[in-house]
């Protein structure tokens, strides 16, 4: 598949601003998993996140953790939200035996 064929087939949210600071002439904006593209001025800018994010030092502690919340909605029973959480956990890999019951702040000894 080529470069162009895997960049219409990823995941994205494409949108025409009505404006944007700091760059000229923004005719189209593209959101993606990894990354904001805009065409200015008739060019590609891209963004990568992962170049503008930091993430909070011990670095290395961060890289280690993973956190992710399910909502359900208020017409929604609670048993449809422990479904979605355990596809998603089955999806990312994640066993039941790694979960944690606490804050990570309270892991780090932060937590009152």
């Amino acid at each position: 598949m080529g470069q162009e064929a895997a960049s219409k087939s990823e995941r994205s949210l494409r949108f025409v601003p009505s404006r944007v600071e700091g760059l000229p002439d923004v005719a189209e904006v593209v959101f993606r998993p990894d990354r904001l593209e805009l065409l200015s001025a008739g060019r590609w800018v891209l963004v990568r996140f992962a170049e503008i994010a930091r993430r909070p030092r011990p670095a290395r502690l961060w890289r280690l953790l993973a956190r992710f919340e399910v909502g359900v909605h208020h017409d929604q029973a609670e048993g449809e939200g422990v479904a979605l959480a355990q596809d998603m956990m089955a999806r990312l890999g994640i066993a039941e035996g790694q979960l944690v019951d606490v804050a990570y702040i309270d892991l780090m000894g932060g937590g009152t």
